[in-house]
């Protein structure tokens, strides 16, 4: 009935390893929970990919269109809203999460709207939701959009996977920011060469700076870290070379004391995956190369930092072979 692995759930766990399941998905309230929860004023809130009243027939995979849900301090688990391919044109699919700004929250859809290829939209704490930013087919414009969105000097910047002026089959993938109000402008277009390819996680802001991964492009074709300024300059700061040092990075990135932090999904000496540093200078080192006995295998989520500790999780691996949560002391 459903994609392999089942609805999903969402668990807590403490830095002890002990787990505890919170919601168990069934599909009328979505399933494939992809991006991360939030939380605001006491409660999380999130997204599933799939799921949810509309969508179970041809579009969306026959899996509905996706949710978005809040969770509240008392494990009551609440449906705000249902996405729709066609009807509203709200759009399908939201794979990013949500991310809290100015007391509202804000996201965006994969595919679905007027042109099918995604929106950004916004939504209150009761369920209200509206769509702030239709991508339009013009290949011009970004589409596909994948990640949260960041908040940088009150604008929402995120990232696309396909779409931009890169000659690619589908472009090459691209760095925009809306407005709240939904004005758009688009910032870096990725020419699918040495400058990266197919960002597929969450931007992070330091110093006036976005900060992100690619999981395609690079000088070598297997992703890259990179810098961009907020007026659109973009600079690589580590191109994966798909052996020791990790290949397609498909998490974001996380900040500690000057070094950027991240994971690839491929490459290290496993082939399994990797944990990996970039330095102030630009100097990448692996931290932790997966695969060596039950320690996961590809991860793919943005780490989070707790205490100068870094947590994270694996797809696959583990000792059942479902994958793990795991920490790591820099």
């Amino acid at each position: 009935m459903y994609p392999q692995g089942g609805p999903g759930t969402i668990f807590e766990i403490s830095t002890s390893g002990n787990e505890r399941v919170l919601v168990n998905f069934t599909g009328n309230e979505g399933y494939f929970p992809l991006g991360k929860l939030v939380a605001f004023n006491g409660d999380l809130y999130g997204t599933t990919f799939f799921g949810g009243k509309f969508g179970r027939g041809s579009v969306c995979g026959g899996y509905g269109c996706g949710t978005a849900f809040k969770l509240s301090a008392s494990n009551v688990f609440t449906v705000l809203h249902n996405f729709q391919y066609g009807g509203p044109w709200d759009g399908s699919n939201p794979r990013g999460g949500l991310t809290v700004f100015n007391g509202l929250l804000y996201g965006t859809t994969v595919v679905g709207g007027v042109q099918e290829q995604g929106n950004v939209f916004q939504i209150d704490p009761s369920g209200a939701t509206t769509v702030l930013f239709d991508f339009s087919g013009i290949r011009q414009s970004p589409l596909f959009p994948a990640a949260a969105l960041l908040p940088v000097n009150g604008e929402l910047y995120g990232t696309t996977q396909f779409g931009g002026a890169g000659n690619c089959q589908f472009g090459c993938g691209a760095i925009f920011r809306t407005t709240p109000a939904g004005v758009h402008r688009p910032v870096y277009s990725f020419l699918g060469g040495a400058d990266g390819q197919g960002p597929e996680a969450e931007l992070i802001s330091e110093n006036g700076v976005l900060y992100g991964t690619t999981s395609e492009g690079g000088a070598y074709g297997r992703g890259t870290v990179f810098a961009c300024t907020l007026s659109g300059t973009e600079r690589i700061l580590h191109s994966f070379r798909g052996g020791m040092d990790g290949a397609d990075p498909r998490g974001g990135l996380v900040e500690i004391n000057g070094f950027l932090y991240g994971t690839t999904a491929g490459g290290g000496a496993y082939h399994r995956g990797t944990i990996f540093a970039i330095g102030p200078n630009g100097e990448e080192h692996v931290l932790h190369n997966f695969g060596e006995g039950n320690d996961g295998t590809s991860p793919a989520a943005t780490l989070l930092a707790v205490n100068g500790v870094l947590y994270g999780t694996t797809i696959s691996g583990g000792s059942v072979n479902a994958g793990t949560v795991f920490e790591l002391t820099p």
